[in-house]
C-alpha cells in the first residue's frame, strides 16, 4: 500500500503564489500586446514583434505562466504532480509550440528577431 505524502503548508502557500504569478504573467502579456496595438491573425502570425513590457524579460510569458500554474495548482492542493509533470510540459512546449513559432518569426522579422532572441531568454 502506498504511503500518502502530504505537502507541507508552506509549499501549498508557494503553490498559491505560483498560480497568482502565472495569472499575472498572462495579464502582463495581454497588456503588452494592447499597448503595442498588436494582434495575431487566425493563423497566429504576428503583425509586429513585441519587445516591451514583460517581453523584455521572457519571450514566452504566457507559456511561462502556464508552467507556473501547472506547478502551483497541484502544489496548493497538496500534490507534487505539477513538479513531476513540469519538465514534460517544458519539453513538449519547446518542441511542439515554441520552436515552430520561432522558425516562423525569424524570417518574418529578420535581424530584429535575432537580436531580440540574443537579449531575451526563451523562458527565464
Amino acid at each position: 500500500m502506498p504511503i500518502p505524502v502530504s505537502v507541507p503548508g508552506f509549499l501549498q502557500a508557494i503553490g498559491f503564489l505560483l498560480v497568482v504569478l502565472g495569472f499575472l504573467l498572462g495579464i502582463a502579456a495581454s497588456l503588452a500586446f494592447r499597448r503595442a496595438r498588436a494582434r495575431s491573425n487566425a493563423h497566429g502570425v504576428k503583425a509586429q514583434l513585441i519587445q516591451s513590457g514583460i517581453y523584455r524579460f521572457t519571450r514566452n510569458p504566457i507559456y511561462l505562466g502556464f508552467l507556473f500554474m501547472l506547478i502551483g495548482m497541484p502544489l496548493n492542493a497538496g500534490s507534487y504532480w505539477g513538479i513531476v509533470l513540469a519538465p514534460v510540459m517544458v519539453i513538449l512546449f519547446n518542441r511542439l509550440v515554441i520552436e515552430p513559432e520561432e522558425k516562423a518569426l525569424a524570417p518574418r522579422f529578420g535581424n530584429e528577431y535575432t537580436s531580440y532572441t540574443a537579449r531575451v531568454r526563451r523562458w527565464l
